[in-house]
This record gives C-alpha cells, structure tokens and sequence, in this order.
C-alpha cells in the first residue's frame, strides 16, 4: 500500500516550542528576588517551519542567532513574521548559547540590567541568522522592563 503525501504530512510529528524565563528583581541591597518563573508552549510560525525544512533538507545554513522581545498584545498567528514585531518596537537579542539535547535544540538568553528599558514587554520570539521569525510567544501581561530587571531563560524547539 503507498502512503500519500497528505498522510505523511497529516501524521508527521510537529515541531514544539516552549520558552522558559525567570524574571528577576535587582534590589539596592544587591540582593536579588524572583518575580516569575514561567513555561510557556509557543507557536512554530510559517517561516520558521520552512527554515526547519530548508535546514533539513541542506538548502540553508542559516541559524537561531537572536531573540526578539517587544510590546506587541496580538495573539500569535502561523502567518506572523519579524516585521510586524519590529514595527511594534521589538528588540533584537543575541541568542547567549545553543545545545542539542535530545530531541530538543535549547537556546539560551537573557535581557540584562541595560537592555530593553523602558519597554512593556508582551511579546518574544526566536530568529535566524536571514532574519526570519521561528517562533512567537505572546504573554497575558506586560513584563515592566527597567534597569532593576533582569529576564533570564531559554526557548527550546522538539522534535
């Protein structure tokens, strides 16, 4: 019996994503205190499966190499791109390390004490090297980022 094409892409495994952070409080004292801890599953977008599959099948090279965060209250959508985030006020990110575990590619980051200040931050995503948005996560509420703020976490992709 032949499989058709609908059957293999109705029955293949999906891609996940989930992004992890802490939000961190910078005290006068020097001490530090947890404001959120949050796990969150996000949405692959169009352009980030196509990414996935041109890397898959050798026709990219290109790479997650950064972070975006911005202001943006939309609910994620499959057709979303970096554009639209950026026109918002986004911020691009370097993306601080990236691991295989697993099934699982983890990429770590973090917004420091200097970066994103003043921005209500509702929205992050993860791009590529070609500027392509991968994923897209759209928080309930505003993380109030300034100077005595600190967001850690890491975005992970499972296959």
């Amino acid at each position: 019996m032949t499989i058709c094409r609908a059957e293999l892409v109705e029955h293949a495994p999906h891609v996940k994503g989930t992004l992890r952070y802490c939000v961190w409080k910078l005290l006068p004292n020097g001490d530090i205190r947890l404001l959120d801890n949050v796990v969150e599953h996000n949405l692959v977008v169009n352009s980030g499966r196509q990414h996935l599959a041109k890397l898959i099948s050798g026709a990219s090279t290109s790479y997650i190499n950064r972070i975006a965060a911005g202001p943006g209250s939309d609910p994620p959508q499959l057709t979303d791109y970096i554009e639209q985030m950026t026109s918002r006020g986004a911020l691009l990110f370097p993306i601080i390390s990236s691991q295989v575990i697993d099934t699982s590619a983890v990429f770590k980051w973090e917004l420091t004490s200097d970066q994103a200040n003043g921005m209500l931050i509702r929205e992050f995503a993860l791009v590529n090297t070609e500027g392509l948005m991968i994923t897209h996560q759209v928080r309930a509420s505003s993380i109030g980022k300034e100077s005595d703020i600190v967001v850690k976490g890491e975005y992970s992709l499972t296959f």
